[in-house]
């Protein structure tokens, strides 16, 4: 927004901005990955628990008490490494993902619009080009958002509160 105020080129600035939103989607990237890489090497882990239990089996063939145990070692990992993988590193990734392409969309709208204020556009218009970006679901939280303000005496931002009564047509 300085460079805004500062009166700098539009291209300027709008490359400035591109630059940023390129840096932190990389950076947001690197993170989905790393939760993307556990969700595939957990299994694997569990497998290497499973081919352990399962030798820890074979060494114990003499005595059933030791096989069993490790029979549910073997089986256990297998689970864990699963579960790891599939209720907590993936869904994370995904979810990671989702966030990055809303706050991509959000950072684009911020340069949408400081370029409109830099281009000197009506404030009016510039609500109405920005609107767009948000989604339905985003303005009506919005919209009661700002109907709570109103109900608890916050600003009413020029609105005013008319008292508006019902009249019945009488008979006659």
């Amino acid at each position: 927004m300085f460079m805004v105020i500062d009166g700098s080129d539009l291209e300027q600035i709008r490359q400035h901005l591109e630059t940023e939103i390129y840096v932190f989607e990389n950076n947001a990237k690197k993170e989905i990955a790393t939760f993307e890489a556990l969700g595939g090497y957990a299994p694997a882990f569990g497998m290497i628990g499973t081919i352990m239990g399962l030798v820890k089996v074979l060494s114990n063939m003499d005595s059933p008490e030791k096989m069993s145990s490790a029979i549910a070692v073997a089986f256990i990992t297998t689970l864990y490494g699963v579960v790891f993988a599939n209720l907590i590193c993936l869904p994370a990734a995904n979810k990671l993902q989702l966030r990055l392409e809303e706050q991509l969309l959000e950072k684009e709208m911020i340069v949408e619009g400081v370029c409109s204020v830099r281009n000197g556009q009506n404030p009016k218009m510039i609500r109405e080009k920005l609107s767009v970006y948000l989604s339905n679901d985003r303005m009506a939280r919005k919209r009661a958002g700002k109907r709570r303000h109103r109900r608890q005496g916050g600003c009413q931002c020029g609105d005013m509160a008319v008292n508006r009564r019902k009249t019945v047509p009488t008979a006659g």
